[in-house]
């Protein structure tokens, strides 16, 4: 079984809807999660939230989770996963684009028989993950308070404990339509890398406090520039989660009907 998992922000609210509808077309019943971050340093925009919930009340089995301040995106991702009612959860960018003829859920519900982390179509802005990799890495690092960096890291991560990246899975009919730096969250101080604006913060902390440059190929490089070394080691940061998944089913009440 499979769940699915959005997150959004204000200015990115027909993107949503539009998403929401496609997926409607390919499965009426799946579970939506959707994450709704706040602006920073800013009130949550009361008509927004309106706007979003009049909506969402109207198709089935869509859970939003609002955070009224904002919060990461690693923040954002481990919580769609802690609440997915089901093992893994398939991760999207609310820019995403499922045309008619996409083979998106079957190929995905083969893969899951034996994969417990991959991509889609080489790109982060789709993704599938189970709880048990989650937990095993300890989830996404939410000392990025901001956006950007969080699949890089996952991916080191990944590849040191495994010797490998997480596997790449082709699918038809999916595309990004990259709105993600053309309508992002404001008051956010910001980088040019390359040709795109990005968040100081996670940069700044990615490459001079967690990890430093090595330039030596026996080290990871991952997704990263160069090979890199960790600096600051990885805490659990749900810890009670396996033990949620392992005695969860002993909540429900025994029948004692004696026959």
């Amino acid at each position: 079984m499979l769940s699915i998992g959005i997150t959004t922000f204000k200015r990115r609210l027909q993107l949503l809807k539009n998403l929401i509808k496609q997926i409607r077309h390919f499965d009426k019943f799946v579970d939506i999660l959707v994450t709704v971050n706040g602006d920073n340093d800013a009130q949550f925009d009361e008509s927004y939230r309106k706007d979003l919930l009049n909506f969402m009340a109207q198709t089935d089995n869509v859970f939003p989770i609002f955070f009224p301040s904002f919060s990461g995106l690693s923040k954002m991702w481990n919580t769609l996963i802690i609440h997915s009612p089901t093992e893994h959860i398939l991760i999207l960018n609310d820019d995403i684009i499922l045309n008619e003829d996409s083979n998106i859920f079957p190929t995905i519900s083969e893969v899951i028989q034996r994969e417990e982390l991959f991509v889609l179509n080489d790109s982060w802005a789709h993704f599938v993950i189970s709880k048990k990799i989650a937990y095993l890495l300890k989830y996404f690092d939410e000392r990025l308070l901001a956006f950007g960096e969080e699949d890089g890291d996952m991916v080191w991560r990944f590849i040191q404990m495994f010797g490998k990246p997480p596997p790449d899975v082709i699918v038809r009919g999916i595309s990004n339509i990259c709105e993600g730096y053309h309508i992002s969250p404001t008051n956010i101080e910001t980088c040019m890398v390359g040709r795109r604006q990005v968040p100081k913060f996670n940069r700044y902390f990615m490459f001079n406090h967690k990890y430093r440059f090595t330039n030596n190929a026996e080290d990871i490089k991952g997704m990263f520039d160069a090979p890199c070394q960790k600096l600051l080691q990885d805490v659990q940061q749900y810890p009670y989660e396996e033990f949620k998944e392992k005695n969860k089913w002993n909540i429900k009440k025994v029948d004692k009907t004696v026959l």
